[in-house]
């Protein structure tokens, strides 16, 4: 009986540590934009960057881009549009522990995005 609680503590312990090893979600994803001296088509370039701060890698992340509009075309190495919905793609579409992305759009207004989805990794 004695053996099966110090196996069971054992257990208990390597599961508290291994959730410890990654506590990534999309709550360490921010959106910052900032409007830029380029104009393209008499619409305000905006420049916006993904971060992320969190020790793991990050793939598949999606944001949401509700009523997003650019007279600048997206470099589809770094994000890709469907429908309401923007897909990174850049690295692979990983985005690396502590690192940020940026795109560019050119509208009127800035646009809200915010993550809707994404796989942290943190294994190895």
């Amino acid at each position: 009986m004695a053996a099966f609680i110090k196996l069971l503590c054992v257990f208990f312990f390597l599961s508290l540590v291994s959730e410890g090893n990654c506590q990534c979600s999309l709550d360490n994803v921010s959106v910052v934009q900032s409007k830029s001296k380029l104009v393209v088509q008499q619409k305000p370039v905006w420049n916006v960057t993904i971060n992320l701060d969190c020790p793991c890698t990050l793939t598949d992340l999606v944001l949401s881009s509700n009523g997003f509009q650019t007279v600048l075309p997206l470099d589809p190495t770094v994000i890709v549009q469907s429908g309401n919905q923007l897909q990174v793609t850049a690295n692979g579409g990983t985005i690396a522990p502590h690192s940020n992305t940026a795109f560019a759009y050119a509208w009127d207004t800035s646009l809200s995005f915010n993550p809707v989805s994404g796989q942290p990794n943190c294994s190895g």
